[in-house]
């Protein structure tokens, strides 16, 4: 797990599969270019830790801070290599300590606003509540939401060739939208 402490329990990024800022390299040969270079390893994601080491997440929380909700990551091999990359600053702006603060004050407000009314996970008649799940993850957490059955707790008997999505009833400023997010997309809560 990984954590980029701002302040206390404020993070720049956690390790998170469903980041798509993340990709992993298992290849050594390929190590130096995938360092390197921005480019190689987009597309291969982190994937979770089936069996977590049961002392993890209280070490990382002792030591990021209790608003840590990072994930244990890893690859396909013994020897795999983790990048982050973070995001584009915007054009113009001039990133300093303090407008890091100022940007997540105004993200956790814009965030802060939101009410999910509702939220499935499926296709046609065959859907699953997960409403909870992602008030936590958006609201709560304020963390991306990956469109993934794994992620989102939700058990679903697939047909096949009929593919799942997450639909989300939102509310923001008095204003009632609906959106859809397909299988392996990622909600962004910023983005609502």
């Amino acid at each position: 797990m990984v954590a980029g402490n701002l302040d206390k329990d404020k993070f720049g990024f956690v390790s998170d599969p469903a980041s798509e800022n993340w990709t992993v390299c298992d290849d050594p040969n390929q190590v130096a270019s995938f360092i390197s270079h921005p480019g190689p390893g987009i597309g291969t994601r982190p994937s979770t830790v089936s069996r977590k080491w049961h002392e993890g997440d209280e070490l990382m929380r002792r030591h990021a801070g209790n608003g840590f909700m990072g994930q244990a990551i890893w690859g396909k091999s013994t020897s795999t290599w983790f990048k982050y990359t973070a995001p584009p600053v915007p054009q113009g702006l001039r990133l300093t300590l303090t407008s890091v603060s100022d940007l997540e004050r105004a993200r956790s407000a814009k965030i802060a606003s939101i009410r999910i009314l509702s939220a499935t996970y499926g296709y046609g008649s065959k859907r699953v509540d997960v409403s909870d799940r992602v008030r936590l993850l958006v609201v709560q957490y304020r963390k991306p939401v990956a469109v993934s059955s794994r992620y989102l707790g939700a058990e679903l008997v697939r047909k096949r060739g009929k593919r799942t999505d997450l639909e989300i009833v939102h509310s923001k400023q008095g204003k009632t939208q609906e959106r859809t997010w397909k299988e392996g997309e990622t909600v962004d809560p910023a983005k609502l």
